[in-house]
This record gives structure tokens, sequence and C-alpha cells, in this order.
């Protein structure tokens, strides 16, 4: 009988002791395991990981890029559409989202035909 590879068990041991020696705390650890369990999830929808790791990777300098924005505009909101690349970013970003939305509800109404089609033998 084959020997199970110990390689998981040594990368989670691994990640709570790194997790614990930087942070000494408890708390951490157990933040890095929900994140882990909420990382996991998605993986058997077939979602891409590299949106969720380039926002994890982008959303702390976004954040403070939004901070320093808002103190040179003495806290005025109106700062992020007024400008204009940011106002051509924010309109860029909307466009994005509401395609991507459609690209949805399209493929959510389209299933019945592509269901007939699949069980018809048609794989065009």
């Amino acid at each position: 009988m084959p020997r199970a590879s110990t390689a998981p068990l040594h990368a989670f041991v691994g990640c709570i002791l790194g997790v614990h020696e930087v942070k000494h705390s408890a708390v951490a650890v157990r933040i890095m395991l929900a994140k882990g369990v909420l990382g996991d999830v998605p993986r058997p929808f077939d979602v891409d990981p590299a949106p969720r790791v380039l926002g994890l990777v982008i959303a702390p300098i976004l954040e403070m890029s939004l901070r320093q924005s808002l103190v040179m505009s003495n806290r005025h909101r109106t700062i992020v559409v007024l400008r204009p690349i940011a106002a051509v970013l924010v309109v860029l970003v909307a466009g994005l989202l509401v395609r991507s939305a459609a690209s949805l509800l399209r493929r959510r109404r389209d299933w019945p035909a592509r269901l007939a089609a699949e069980e018809a033998g048609d794989t065009a």
C-alpha cells in the first residue's frame, strides 16, 4: 500500500509556526486559518486565483493612496471623481463591472440551450 505524502501537513504546520513566530499571537493564527479555509472555497467552482492574489497585493497600496488623497483634499470624497485621471479610472472600473455582470447574466440565461446542445451531441 503506497504511503500518503506528508507534504501538506508539513506546509500546514509551517504556516502556523511562521504566523505565530512573526505576530506572537493566537489571533493571527486563527485569522490565517480562516483565510486559508475561505481561500479554498472557490476551488470547486473553477475560480481563477490570480485576481484574488492581485487584489491582496494591490489593495494596501490603493488604500494608502486613497488616504493620502483624502488628506490632501481635506477629506472631500469628491476628489475621486473630480480629477480627470481618477474619473477615467472610476468609469473604466464601472464599465468592467457592468460588462462582467452582463456576461454572467447572459451565461445564466443561455444554460438551457447549452445543455440541450450538449445532450444532442453538438459541441460547437
